[in-house]
């Protein structure tokens, strides 16, 4: 099946107006969720983690579930971006 960018505008837009952008840094998580249609930032939130050489993933994982409770949470959103970085 061939990816159609205009398919999938379609249907986000049909079922959902909200994606989310998910950034995963040495020493916060932040999460953004936009408005597919104007890019505007509806609502975000974030959250700091602690900064070592070595980190639990738990933290990591912690961190995350707050940024997202912070920012309202993902229900109504229809798709999501995560990058990581270390």
């Amino acid at each position: 099946m061939e990816f159609s960018l205009n398919l999938w505008l379609e249907y986000v837009l049909r079922f959902s107006h909200l994606v989310a952008g998910i950034a995963c840094t040495e020493s916060t998580c932040t999460v953004l969720v936009r408005d597919v249609a104007s890019g505007r930032v509806m609502r975000s939130g974030a959250a700091r983690h602690q900064v070592a050489a070595e980190v639990h993933p738990g933290v990591w994982w912690d961190a995350l579930h707050e940024a997202v409770a912070r920012a309202g949470g993902l229900q109504d959103v229809s798709a999501v971006s995560l990058v990581g970085t270390a």
